[in-house]
C-alpha cells in the first residue's frame, strides 16, 4: 500500500496499478502507430537552447491542423505522429539538457489578491514529506504512460517476472520538485480564478494535496500541466508530457467506471483536461479536446451533475442545525460553482471554435451559486439570506422557496425581468447569460446555413425569407444589447477594472462582431489564392463587411483595448485567440474597400471624412462622445495605437497584420498558443503581401 501524499506518496488505487493485459486503447488512439520502440526526442540539440519556432516546426503539418484558426491553406499531409513516444521523448531530452532547471525557475510575483492562494500552496508543499509525495505522484503517472507506450511494442521489453520494469524510465521523466511547485504556483496565481478547478479557501485544497485517490492525484497533475503552459519550450515539453500521461490515466480510470463522474474531483479533472488541451497550442491535443468536449459534457449530464438542486431551501435549512445546514449548503455551492465553470468552458470553446455549445439551456437545472465567501457564513441566517436574494431576483411564481437554476436565470432574461428590475448580476451570472445567447445564436446560424443557403447566394436569392431572417438577426442583436445594458449597471457593484468583468465583456464583443458576418467565410477567403480583386468577386462577403464596418471597428478595437488592460497574470488562456479574430475581422474589412474607396472630395459617408480627427478605436471608452459620433454618423478616422503611441491607419491590410504581430509580441506571454497564432498571421501576411 503506497502512503498518502502527506506521508511519502499517493496511492492511485487499482486504476493505475493495471496489469499489461488490462490496457485498453481509447478511441482517440485508433489508427495510431505505437508499435515502434520508445524513442527520445527528435531534437538534435538541447530543448533549453531551442527556440519556440523550432520546437513548433518539428511537425509543421500537424501544427497547421488546429481545429479552427484556419486562415492559411494546410501544408503537407494529415499523417498522425506517434504522440506518446514523441511527447515523452521531448521531456526526456529537456530533462537531460535543461540546465536552467537545475537552479529552479524564478517565481512569478503574485498580485495582492492572490496572496492567500500563494501562501496556501507554499505552506502545503514546504513540508519535505509532501514534496517527496508530489515527486512520487508524478513518477507513478509517468510510469503508467511509459508502460502504456511499451505494451504495444513488446510485452517482454518492459515486464520482468510479471512486474513492470519502468521505474528507472519514470524517474528519468520527472523534473525537479521545485519545477513542479513553480508550475502549481503559476496555475494558482493565473488560472485558478478563471476556471475554478479547486477551491483553495476551503479544506478541499488540502484534501487534494493529501488525498490518496486517483481522482485528486489526476487533478493535481492537470493543474501542474496548466502552469507549465506558460514559459519556455522546456516548460511546454513538461506540459505536453503531463497532458499525455494524464490523458492515458484518465481513459483508464473512466474505462473502469463511468459513474466516477459523480465525484466532483473527477468532474473537475475532466474540465481541466478539456481546457488544458484546447488551449495547448498543440494540434493533436486541441483536436482531442474537441472530441472530449462532446463526450465529457454528455457524461456529466448522465452523472446528474446538471440537475443538482434543492427544491425547498427553507425547509432544508430550518429543519437542521447549523453544522448540518452548512455542510449541505457547501456541497450544493461546490457543485453549482463547478457547473458554472463548465458553462464558462462551453461558452468559450463555442465562440473560438465556431461550434454549437454542448450544454443545452433546458438541461441546466442546477442551482445558481450564491457566490458568498466561505468564511462569511457563520449562521443559517446567512445561508437563508443568500438563497432568499437569489429567489427574489430570479425565482418563478409558485416556486418562491426554491433555489433558482441557470435555466430560470436565462428565462428571466428573456422575459426582460432582469432589465426591468435593474438587477445587478455577478460576472458568473453575466457569463451564464452569454452562454444562453450563444446557444440561440448557434441554432440561428445553423438554420441559415441549412435552410436559407447562408453563403454566396444568400444575399442574392431567397428574397421571400429576407424579412424573416433580418428579424431573427435583429432579435439576436437585441438580446446582446440588453445584456450590455445589464452589464453596465452591474458594474456599480464591482470594480470596472475587475478582471472577471473584463474577460466577460471580451466574450460579448467577440459574439457581437459575428452576428451578421460569418467568421468561417472570412477564413475561407483568407485561405484563397491572394488577389487584389478577390473581395470584389466575393460580393456577398464584401457587402456585409462594408455594411458592418463601423460596428466591426468598434468591437475589434475594444477587444484589443480590453486585452491590453488585463495584467499578464490575469489574461485568460485564450486571449491571443481573441486578438486573432479581431485582426482577421479588421484585415478582411480593409480588403473589402480595396479599389472601392471614394475620392477625397467625396462626402458620401461610405468612407472616413478626410478632415476628421483620428479615432483610436483601441483606446477610447465605449461611452466616449467621439466614438458615439463615429458609430452614428461615421465621423472620425479609425486607427489602432501601438505601444509607442504611433497610429496605424486601417486602409492598408498589411498594416493591420503587422500591428497584430507586434501587439502579440508586446504582451510578453510565452505560450505555445500565442506562438502558433503569430506563425499563422505571419504566413498570411507573406501570402497576401504581394496582392496589396
Amino acid at each position: 500500500m503506497t502512503p498518502s501524499l502527506s506521508e511519502a506518496g499517493p496511492s492511485f488505487g487499482d486504476a493505475l496499478d493495471l496489469q499489461p493485459e488490462q490496457f485498453s486503447f481509447p478511441d482517440d488512439m485508433e489508427g495510431l502507430d505505437v508499435t515502434e520502440p520508445f524513442k527520445a526526442s527528435p531534437f538534435s540539440s538541447p530543448v533549453s537552447a531551442v527556440s519556440a519556432t523550432t520546437e513548433m516546426s518539428a511537425y509543421p503539418a500537424l501544427d497547421e491542423r488546429w481545429p479552427g484558426f484556419a486562415c492559411n491553406p494546410f501544408l503537407g499531409d494529415s499523417c498522425r505522429p506517434r504522440t506518446m513516444q514523441w511527447y515523452l521523448g521531448n521531456l526526456r531530452t529537456a530533462l537531460q539538457h535543461g540546465d536552467s532547471w537545475e537552479s529552479g525557475p524564478t517565481r512569478t510575483q503574485a498580485s495582492p489578491e492572490d496572496v492567500t492562494e500563494v501562501e496556501i500552496i507554499n505552506a502545503g508543499l514546504v513540508n519535505p514529506s509532501r514534496r517527496d509525495g508530489l515527486l512520487v505522484m508524478v513518477q507513478r503517472f509517468m510510469q503508467t504512460a511509459t508502460a502504456y507506450c511499451r505494451y504495444a511494442s513488446s510485452k517482454s521489453s518492459f515486464i520482468t517476472n510479471g512486474v513492470y520494469n519502468t521505474d528507472h524510465e519514470a524517474f528519468g521523466l520527472t523534473p525537479p520538485v521545485v519545477v513542479l511547485e513553480h508550475c502549481l504556483h503559476i496555475y494558482l496565481s493565473r488560472f485558478q480564478a478563471q476556471y475554478g478547478f479547486i477551491t483553495p479557501k476551503v479544506p478541499g485544497f488540502s484534501h487534494i494535496l493529501d488525498s490518496a485517490g486517483e481522482n485528486s492525484s489526476l487533478l493535481l497533475l492537470l493543474m501542474i500541466a496548466h502552469g507549465a503552459m506558460v514559459g519556455t519550450p522546456t516548460d511546454w515539453c513538461l506540459s505536453s508530457a503531463l497532458t499525455e500521461a494524464c490523458r492515458i490515466s484518465f481513459q483508464q480510470i473512466i474505462g473502469l467506471d463511468l459513474h466516477r463522474f459523480q465525484d466532483t474531483d473527477m468532474s473537475r479533472a475532466a474540465l481541466a483536461m478539456i481546457s488544458l488541451t484546447a488551449w495547448s497550442g498543440d494540434a493533436w491535443h486541441m483536436n482531442t479536446a474537441m472530441r472530449q468536449w462532446a463526450a465529457y459534457t454528455s457524461w456529466i449530464k448522465n452523472a446528474g451533475l446538471l440537475s443538482h438542486h434543492y427544491p425547498d431551501y427553507q425547509t432544508m435549512i430550518q429543519s437542521t442545525d447549523f453544522s448540518v445546514a452548512h455542510n449541505m449548503w457547501r456541497d450544493q455551492e461546490v457543485r453549482s460553482r463547478l457547473v458554472n465553470a463548465w458553462i464558462s468552458m462551453d461558452l468559450e470553446l463555442s465562440i473560438f471554435f465556431d461550434a454549437p455549445p454542448k450544454l443545452a439551456i433546458k438541461d441546466l437545472d442546477t442551482s445558481i451559486p450564491t457566490n458568498i465567501e466561505w468564511e462569511n457564513v457563520r449562521s443559517t441566517n446567512d445561508i437563508l439570506a443568500a438563497y432568499t436574494k437569489l429567489s427574489e431576483n430570479f425565482g418563478s411564481a409558485g416556486k418562491e422557496t426554491s433555489v433558482p437554476t441557470f435555466h430560470d436565470l436565462f428565462q428571466k432574461f428573456l422575459e426582460r425581468d432582469i432589465s426591468r428590475k435593474k438587477t445587478r448580476l455577478t460576472p458568473q451570472q453575466l457569463k451564464a447569460l452569454l452562454h444562453g445567447i450563444q446557444c440561440l445564436a448557434s441554432h440561428l446560424y445553423e438554420c441559415l446555413v441549412n435552410f436559407f443557403d447562408y453563403g454566396p447566394r444568400f444575399y442574392l436569392a431567397h428574397k421571400t425569407t429576407d424579412f424573416g431572417t433580418k428579424a431573427l438577426l435583429h432579435e439576436l442583436q437585441s438580446l446582446l444589447d440588453q445584456w450590455y445594458a445589464i452589464y453596465h449597471y452591474s458594474i456599480g457593484a464591482f470594480d470596472a477594472q475587475d478582471p472577471s468583468m473584463i474577460r466577460t465583456l471580451l466574450l460579448w464583443h467577440l459574439m457581437s462582431v459575428r452576428v451578421r458576418i460569418s467568421f468561417e467565410h472570412l477564413e475561407t477567403v483568407a485561405r484563397a489564392e491572394p488577389s487584389r480583386n478577390f473581395f470584389q468577386n466575393m460580393s456577398h462577403v464584401q457587402d456585409q463587411l462594408r455594411k458592418e464596418r463601423r460596428s466591426t471597428n468598434f468591437h475589434c478595437g475594444q477587444i484589443i483595448k480590453l486585452v491590453r488592460t488585463l495584467p499578464q497574470d490575469k489574461k485568460p488562456a485564450w486571449w491571443a485567440a481573441a486578438v486573432y479574430r479581431a485582426i482577421i475581422f479588421l484585415w478582411s474589412t480593409s480588403w473589402a474597400y480595396i479599389g472601392t474607396r471614394p475620392s477625397s472630395s467625396s462626402n458620401s459617408g461610405t468612407w472616413d471624412y478626410p478632415n476628421d480627427p483620428t479615432l483610436p478605436i483601441d483606446c477610447v471608452n465605449s461611452n466616449d462622445e467621439i466614438l458615439t459620433r463615429y458609430l452614428r454618423e461615421g465621423q472620425g478616422v479609425p486607427v489602432l495605437t501601438t505601444q509607442t503611441g504611433d497610429s496605424v491607419r486601417l486602409e492598408a491590410p498589411d498594416n493591420i497584420l503587422a500591428f497584430g504581430l507586434t501587439f502579440l509580441d508586446e504582451q510578453g506571454d510565452h505560450m505555445r498558443l500565442v506562438e502558433g497564432i503569430k506563425s499563422r498571421l505571419m504566413r498570411l501576411r507573406e501570402r497576401w503581401g504581394q496582392a496589396q
